[in-house]
């Protein structure tokens, strides 16, 4: 099973398991068993969120299906990386608007979320919030990716939102023009393709979506040591796969990971309890995103939850 299938959500292990193995019911008994399902208004089963106790089940079951590998056992195969934060300073006027949008989040999922639909407002406001934090961003990462393709380094910016994607190439458009190519989930496959071997042969900056982490892996690895987050993943699951394109066995350079982190107090604390998080799990089970928002925004465990069914299903 890769990271990428379980940070999926437990659901979707369901037909991959039975395709190789039995004994795991039909997809209705999993989903209950495996993710405490609910029924709809249409009495439609609906993946919920998995207590630790059904995780231990599953885990356990798939331990000995899973060949297991301990990360202390090929470390030293891996290259050295340097974990690098860029610390941006932010405006007054974004800093105030910023703050707003913290302050209406909090006060959204204070009030509500009890339903799935209202929490999906909140969602809103989460995706509002990291469209600001990535605005207030494109600068500094921009100046820092001319340096580093000056000093003839092929760039990898991560980003989460399409719209960052673009906004990066745009800027990187401008004089002193840098080439930069573009590659997220709106893209034709061959298009993805052609920006990687493009990049890949006449250098640049690559500014791609974590939703492509699958793609083109070997070629990442062989011809970039630095990658630069425009935008951090708010998961933790996802900021190891991310990393991991380049921090593989095939990579023969140290690698260079940046994190761009608005200077203001949400984003610096979402920057620190990821680091947090990071050392204290394998980033495989447990999709605990809702739970950094919630911490980061100093509200309690039961609001990190209701995000965490939505951000995980």
């Amino acid at each position: 099973m890769s990271a990428t299938l379980l940070s999926g959500g437990a659901h979707r292990l369901w037909g991959p398991l039975t395709a190789v193995s039995t004994g795991w019911g039909s997809y209705n008994s999993f989903i209950e068993r495996y993710t405490g399902a609910t029924r709809d208004e249409h009495n439609a089963l609906v993946p919920g969120m998995p207590t630790p106790q059904m995780q231990a089940e599953l885990r356990y079951r798939l331990e000995n299906l899973v060949l297991h590998y301990d990360a202390q056992d090929f470390a030293h195969e891996l290259p050295k990386e340097t974990i690098q934060r860029l610390s941006v300073r932010v405006e007054p006027s974004e800093e105030r608007s910023i703050g707003d949008a913290v302050f209406q989040l909090q006060k959204t999922l204070r009030g509500h979320g009890e339903s799935r639909a209202e929490s999906k407002f909140a969602m809103g406001e989460v995706q509002a919030l990291r469209e600001l934090l990535a605005e207030t961003k494109l600068h500094d990462v921009a100046n820092l990716c001319r340096d580093l393709v000056a000093a003839d380094e092929h760039v990898l910016v991560w980003c989460w939102h399409h719209s960052a994607v673009e906004r990066i190439s745009e800027l990187l458009g401008k004089p002193p023009r840098v080439v930069c190519y573009t590659a997220h989930g709106g893209c034709p496959r061959s298009w993805v393709e052609n920006a990687i071997a493009q990049w890949s042969s006449h250098g640049g900056v690559l500014a791609a979506t974590t939703e492509l982490l699958g793609t083109g892996v070997d070629v990442l690895a062989r011809v970039c040591r630095m990658q630069v987050f425009l935008e951090m993943p708010w998961r933790v699951d996802r900021w190891v796969q991310a990393r991991g394109r380049l921090v593989r066995m095939s990579q023969t350079r140290p690698v260079m990971t940046y994190v761009a982190v608005a200077d203001v107090p949400f984003e610096r604390s979402m920057f620190d309890r990821l680091m947090v998080e990071a050392k204290a799990t394998d980033g495989l089970f447990g999709d605990n995103r809702g739970s950094l928002i919630a911490q980061a925004l100093g509200l309690d465990a039961g609001v990190g939850l209701k995000l965490n069914e939505l951000f995980g299903g």
